[in-house]
């Protein structure tokens, strides 16, 4: 059996998030200056609440299903965000592929430790937090 996570950072979607937010504050950076308090703040924001949400969500021991719905929310979020980044050509497409599919592997990531926490607690006939 697998040691159990001592630490919201030993997640693999919180690495995977931290990861895909710094990126996300690569790409912004060539945003137009024109664009400070527009589309660069909502990717900004959104990128760095996914890691967040992952991070609250793992509280001693457990995991809160609500929030890692929460950091799905953010993911679905930061993709259309990304798209519509690349579709006003604030980025070109092969960044703006590449950004997607690291988003779609932590929300695959995501997805997969939610339905663990709910099929866990299903077993043991707990109440997810």
């Amino acid at each position: 059996m697998n040691e159990p996570q001592h630490d919201y950072r030993e997640l693999k979607a919180w690495q995977l998030a931290m990861d895909l937010a710094e990126d996300c504050y690569r790409l912004i950076k060539q945003f137009p200056s024109v664009d400070r308090y527009g589309l660069e703040s909502q990717i900004f924001n959104t990128a760095l609440d996914v890691p967040a949400q992952i991070a609250a969500a793992y509280t001693g021991g457990q995991i809160n299903p609500d929030k890692l719905i929460a950091a799905l929310s953010g993911i679905r979020q930061l993709q259309t965000l990304i798209q519509i980044a690349g579709r006003i050509y604030y980025c070109n497409g092969d960044q703006m592929t590449r950004m997607l599919k690291q988003s779609e592997i932590v929300r695959l990531t995501l997805t997969r430790m939610s339905r663990s926490v709910v099929k866990v607690a299903s077993e043991c006939k707990l109440t997810p937090l």
